[in-house]
């Protein structure tokens, strides 16, 4: 025969376990709602834009429109990491001749505003080659190298898959800046 006691601890046992049970099906089904929420957002994206390239440095003072192209995955809503290739045009005055293109890989923080903004500030490192000619390339040691560069910018999101993105990015390029302010579109996936 049971005790009283031995009936009071099984009680208490299998209340125990059922809170225990009900406490992780609870969660099972916080996470799952958590998972499904998440996957609304999609994770990889690819854009294009076309972007206005300056050069002020050393007596050349000049732009150029140029591209670029880059994709990127976002491992959360507030951090990506992104690729792009581009193609700055030529900025030439009628003695000299610049030009870069390149790619680079960023990474991207990001902040929501409301449900179509978001604002984002990136860096990252990118690989130039350069093309420049006239008095300034004796300012120029190397034609391509790697070097640092960051920006900031501003997602308009149209739906859940499309998004216009504004940006102004500074491109270090041996010891010169090249400005670049770009507009163009992304597509999540």
């Amino acid at each position: 025969m049971k005790t009283q006691t031995e009936t009071h601890q099984n009680s208490t046992k299998t209340s125990r376990g059922r809170t225990l049970l009900l406490l992780a099906m609870g969660a099972s089904v916080i996470f799952v709602s958590a998972v499904s929420a998440s996957k609304a957002r999609a994770d990889w994206y690819v854009g294009a834009a076309v972007s206005q390239a300056y050069v002020n440095e050393s007596g050349l003072d000049e732009n150029d429109t140029g591209g670029k192209l880059f994709g990127g995955y976002r491992f959360n809503d507030y951090i990506a990491a992104e690729a792009e290739v581009y193609d700055f045009g030529d900025q030439s005055d009628s003695v000299n001749s610049f030009s870069v293109n390149g790619g680079g890989i960023a990474l991207v923080g990001s902040v929501p505003v409301n449900d179509s903004f978001r604002v984002f500030a990136k860096g990252g490192i990118h690989s130039w080659n350069l093309d420049v000619s006239g008095p300034i390339a004796t300012q120029f040691q190397d034609t391509s190298d790697t070097d640092p560069y960051y920006g900031v910018g501003v997602d308009y999101s149209i739906n859940n898959r499309w998004a216009i993105r504004g940006e102004y990015t500074r491109y270090e390029v041996n010891d010169f800046d090249v400005d670049v302010a770009s507009v163009g579109v992304v597509l999540s996936f």
